[in-house]
């Protein structure tokens, strides 16, 4: 709800267009299928799922998804070696057709000062 009503406040009040949503929102699709046995629904909810969904719905892309569509390694946790992808990066649809470059950053010096890989992504504006 609030990110429709962020949305909705940009495009009317400030005629934006091109709108970039990034950055840690704590959940990864795979969470409502359990894949770890963790629980972080209840059975036969789909709240993930619903949540990406309805950010779809307001007419964003997920730049994740277009480079990675079988999911990337975004969050490193102590007490899981699952490869979960809790960042995430969405653009409006001209904007991400703007985008030339997504990388996803693992590297000794990303590991040793966060558990979070930086999503880092380059936009042609003057395509968009």
């Amino acid at each position: 709800g609030v990110l429709t009503l962020y949305t909705e406040t940009l495009r009317k009040l400030y005629g934006a267009e091109h709108i970039l949503i990034a950055g840690d929102f704590n959940m990864d699709r795979r969470m409502d299928d359990n894949p770890t046995g963790t629980k972080f629904s209840k059975v036969g909810e789909r709240r993930q799922n619903m949540f990406f969904d309805s950010v779809k719905r307001l007419g964003f892309v997920d730049c994740l998804e277009l480079h990675h569509p079988n999911y990337i390694q975004t969050h490193r946790h102590n007490r899981s070696d699952f490869p979960w992808q809790i960042d995430h990066m969405f653009a409006t649809e001209t904007l991400s057709r703007s985008m030339s470059s997504l990388e996803v950053m693992e590297t000794p010096e990303v590991i040793s000062r966060s558990d979070h890989n930086p999503i880092i992504a380059d936009f042609d504006l003057s395509i968009a």
